[in-house]
């Protein structure tokens, strides 16, 4: 008599199926061959299915099912295991399966030609596979070396900065000290576009006078990625460990941060230190870039060479993001304010500035889901540089062009 799996299988695999499904539930109490026969149906119609790798776990079953019971196993089953295995990418167990299949049945089998083309195809993959853990162990060997390189290169630049007059740094609870801030001065500034030449665009105007009523303190440095991972490693951030795109994280400002993550690390950082830490508003941020100028960048109106780090014209010597530090400063000793990284501010999306603050305080009106972002990036042009230049972004986009420097209210 015909077993019923064998009949159903006959008439189509739903109906294969339904059978394996009725006869689950008695599965302890058939056979062991008609057990075995059970499995292989389902193997071959998860095979159908593409679910490989439950089908390799079903030949798996059949396999144990086989030894438990001191069953031979057929040769062609060594086949359809190296072929499942194979499509499901386990290509060492694979080459092991084939391997014993050419070597059992010999080359009268069946499958013999296919089984050395399997055979070949899967011992291929495995060497791609060594030789692409050889090369990610390498990376990590190098990113490691660079992580120390990168923290010592950041001590060397804080001891040097430190010393200069009102640059400071908070102490954090967790251990070690937050990022170096330096005073901007109290003052009065014309913001927005100041020249009339074709690169200002609709929504710097209306040009307006800002007064800052009161010092505030700006980080001398875009966050960094020493800087976030310490908030990580507090348990701080959400945990999440942003992607340096390979070009390196130390001192390299902090990239793939969103302004939600931004609005975390000053959250962290205040609760780390005491203080008030927070993101800068949009005029603070430009008050602090121009320094005094009212020119397109804190040194002119031309962008120069070797000054910033951007995607054209700036003739810079990076591919991607720099380490912080590697320009000049402005008058007021902050580093980078034009490109390397677009950096998140406080303020809600307008597109124009009729009606914004003028009194240096964030603009908490308008589209809120989007924020604004200031300074440019490596990737921008040096049009996009200026200081008058606005950009915006969802406030959950990470991207590897964005950044953030914290702003922190002084104290009387």
């Amino acid at each position: 008599m015909t077993h019923p799996v064998v009949r159903a299988r006959s008439r189509g695999w739903p109906v294969a199926l339904a059978v394996v499904v009725a006869v689950a539930a008695t599965a302890s109490e058939l056979p062991p061959e008609i057990a075995a026969d059970r499995l292989m149906v389902r193997a071959e119609w998860q095979a159908e299915q593409d679910q490989h790798a439950a089908a390799l776990a079903t030949l798996d079953e059949v396999l144990s099912l086989r030894e438990e019971h001191g069953l031979q196993t057929p040769d062609a089953f060594w086949f359809r295991h190296a072929r499942a295995a194979n499509v499901a990418g386990e290509h060492a167990r694979a080459v092991e399966s084939a391997t014993r299949y050419v070597t059992s049945a010999g080359r009268d089998g069946e499958h013999y030609m296919a089984a050395l083309g399997l055979l070949e195809a899967s011992d291929r993959e495995l060497e791609a596979e060594r030789q692409r853990e050889a090369r990610e162990s390498a990376e990590r060997e190098r990113r490691a070396a660079a992580g120390a390189r990168y923290a010592a290169d950041y001590q060397a630049l804080r001891e040097r900065f430190s010393a200069a007059e009102d640059v400071f740094s908070d102490a954090l609870q967790s251990g070690g000290s937050g990022p170096l801030m330096v005073t901007i001065p109290a003052g009065r500034f014309r913001m927005g576009c100041l020249s009339n030449d074709d690169d200002c665009s609709d929504d710097e105007h209306p040009a307006h006078d800002v007064t800052i009523g009161a010092p505030f303190a700006l980080s001398v440095f875009a966050v960094t990625f020493q800087e976030w991972d310490a908030c990580v490693a507090a348990g701080g951030c959400r945990g999440h460990r942003p992607d340096d795109e390979g070009w390196g994280r130390g001192t390299h400002p902090v990239i793939n941060v969103s302004w939600d993550d931004a609005k975390e690390y000053v959250a962290w950082l205040s609760a780390e230190t005491g203080a008030s830490y927070r993101l800068p508003s949009e005029s603070e941020w430009e008050y602090a870039t121009r320094a005094g100028t009212t020119t397109k960048y804190h040194w002119g109106d031309d962008i120069g060479s070797n000054r910033a780090n951007c995607n054209e014209g700036c003739r810079d010597r990076f591919d991607g993001t720099a380490p912080v530090g590697s320009f000049a400063p402005n008058a007021w000793g902050l580093h980078d304010m034009h490109g390397n990284v677009s950096e998140w501010v406080e303020d809600c999306w307008n597109g124009n500035y009729r009606g914004a603050p003028s009194d240096g305080s964030a603009w908490l009106r308008g589209e809120c889901e989007r924020r604004v972002s200031r300074g440019g990036s490596w990737y921008s042009s040096p049009r996009l540089l200026r200081a008058a230049f606005r950009n915006t972004n969802s406030t959950g986009l990470r991207s590897y062009i964005l950044g953030f420097r914290v702003a922190r209210t002084l104290t009387p």
